[in-house]
């Protein structure tokens, strides 16, 4: 419970200003035709049943190609494109409900609310009764927490806002925040609890030896049947986890320095710890890294002819039948926001 009274007048917006902060925890975001009166709910029974001061803040986006959350398996930001049918005009709006008014990412006061709110269990979040959610990624938190339960064999005790992290209050100037980074928060806790988290790779570079990709498409009748125990859920996701959680731990046993990445489209595996990929030289071209170039070598395809016939092929090399990329390839490592690892150190 909050340590301060907290108003809770119903008919009071409690819309987010400059003046709260300049640190919050976003325990969720809404968006669609409901999504406003969801984030109003949400913020009033914070308030009223958990007595934490919560605000909303609307997000208007205009939208044509932009850059997603998170980074893509070789460490680049995502790129999304948004399209409407007159493929011009594009514009998304998203209610996001923060919560506190922290000085400082890591004082007490901001961790004990974290791990309150990550733990709540608020009814106008609760799927049933042919309730709509426009809760976002409701569909991606039930693959993370499967991940999770598959990768580790325990159970995420998470409510609805599990996936909720501190952030800065956005109607500050990026200025007021000094070595901000904007990781995506919800690729850390996919990988949180994962043996040999390639977050907790040390070097700046590693080598990607094995890609698996996943996909899934959830609606929120399908959502509210799952959580009402009246439909399995399965998720090319999950699947390509446990391929990269099997292999890392099958190359590690090998002697191996593997690490496993879990992304909300694929997972993959890489291999090594470098400050650099190559080294520049005087009279030519940058000379690679030998030790990068050796795992590069070891895993890569190579083109073969088998018995019986002229064409060669080039049969991807596998361990315990689990296949590598046909050409493995430096990569950056992605790094914890310097908010999350405060966040990580205090908990």
């Amino acid at each position: 419970m909050g340590l301060k009274p907290v108003d809770a007048d119903p008919n009071q917006a409690y819309l987010l200003t400059e003046h709260n902060g300049p640190w919050l925890i976003l325990a969720s975001s809404f968006s669609g035709a409901g999504a406003e009166k969801q984030a109003q709910e949400l913020v009033h029974e914070l308030r009223k049943r958990y007595g934490i001061a919560a605000y909303m803040y609307h997000g208007h986006f205009d939208l044509g190609e932009a850059h997603g959350r998170g980074i893509d398996q070789f460490g680049n930001a995502r790129k999304f494109r948004y399209m409407k049918q007159d493929k011009s005009h594009v514009e998304l709006d998203e209610f996001a409900v923060l919560v506190g008014d922290f000085g400082r990412v890591d004082e007490p006061e901001a961790q004990n609310t974290l791990r309150e709110i990550k733990l709540a269990e608020p009814e106008c979040l609760q799927i049933k009764d042919g309730r709509p959610t426009n809760q976002v990624l409701t569909g991606f938190r039930m693959i993370q927490r499967q991940v999770y339960e598959a990768m580790t064999g325990k159970k995420r005790p998470e409510g609805p806002m599990g996936h909720a992290f501190i952030t800065r209050n956005p109607l500050l100037p990026p200025e007021f925040f000094a070595n901000h980074n904007t990781i995506d928060q919800s690729i850390v806790e996919l990988n949180e609890g994962v043996p040999f988290d390639l977050l907790d790779c040390p070097g700046k570079y590693t080598v990607l030896v094995a890609t698996f990709k996943g996909h899934v498409v959830i609606k929120q009748d399908e959502i509210r049947e799952i959580q009402e125990g009246h439909k399995e859920f399965r998720s090319k996701l999950v699947e390509a986890a446990q391929k990269a959680d099997t292999l890392a731990k099958a190359l590690r046993a090998k002697g191996w320095e593997a690490y496993q990445f879990h992304d909300h489209s694929a997972s993959i595996v890489t291999v090594g710890s470098f400050d650099s990929v190559a080294t520049p030289q005087p009279n030519g071209p940058p000379e690679i890294n030998p030790n990068i170039y050796k795992i590069m070598k070891v895993f890569a395809a190579e083109p073969t002819i088998l018995p019986g016939q002229t064409t060669p092929v080039t049969p991807l090399k596998t361990c315990l039948n689990i296949p590598f990329d046909i050409r493995p390839v430096p990569v950056l490592v992605p790094k914890r926001s310097i908010s999350v690892a405060l966040r990580n150190g205090a908990e």
